[in-house]
């Protein structure tokens, strides 16, 4: 093994542990369903989903890794997890040898470019605002899928490198989109709209994440304590 496989390997191995256990795209989809759920609702009630979706986007680390210490570091054991301000390094080397209980190795200066990550993150932002902004816009039904296509390609590129999604989110958020479409429901007002969309695909990470997470507690039971 070279010098920058033993470098980049337990990092992209602890990188790829963060999102073994599913839990990170719970976390994000909970985010998802809780703001699209607030544009359906005024005053009080909509008080009450707007902060969940905001904490969430804002603590979703740290939320995430709460969650870990009760199900997944009791299983598999526990790394740190990945900077939110680096890309998803590099695979390389033989990860089936590496232990999960050392501390990532440091990062090198020359594989992560923050620069380059901001300016990927402020695109996908923009053709993120104009699909939502489409369809609170426009009312024609096929604003649902071109919002969904539109959705799919964000994750598409940021999949593997600021996420880990399956095909299945991925693949499916279109699939989304063009439902809504087809069974277009009536809303009182045009951002009701948004709410759908967001709620749809909410659901549909949710439940990847769900699968995902009763696959991992499945093949990882807690260690019995012998008794004394």
């Amino acid at each position: 093994m070279d010098s920058l496989s033993k470098t980049l390997g337990p990092e992209r191995r602890a990188w790829n542990y963060w999102f073994e256990d599913g839990l990170p795209t719970i976390v994000g989809g909970l985010g998802c369903l809780f703001g699209g759920l607030s544009f359906f609702f005024a005053g009080g009630i909509r008080l009450l989903f707007f902060p969940l979706y905001g904490v969430i986007v804002l603590r979703h680390g740290a939320i995430t890794e709460w969650v870990k210490m009760h199900l997944t570091y009791p299983r598999t054991g526990y790394v740190s997890p990945p900077s939110p301000t680096q890309d998803a390094p590099a695979a390389a080397g033989n990860l089936t040898a590496l232990s999960l209980d050392a501390e990532p190795a440091p990062r090198p200066e020359t594989a992560g470019n923050p620069r380059e990550r901001t300016v990927r993150f402020a695109a996908l932002l923009v053709l993120a605002m104009f699909a939502v902004l489409g369809l609170f816009a426009i009312a024609n039904p096929a604003m649902y899928a071109v919002a969904g296509v539109s959705m799919a390609v964000i994750l598409w590129m940021l999949n593997r490198r600021d996420v880990m999604l399956s095909w299945f989110v991925i693949g499916g958020i279109p699939l989304v989109g063009v439902a809504l479409a087809i069974y277009a429901p009536e809303v009182k007002w045009p951002v009701q709209r948004v709410g759908y969309f967001l709620v749809g695909c909410g659901v549909l990470i949710i439940a990847d994440g769900a699968i995902t997470l009763a696959r991992y507690l499945w093949r990882n039971p807690v260690a019995s304590v012998p008794a004394e």
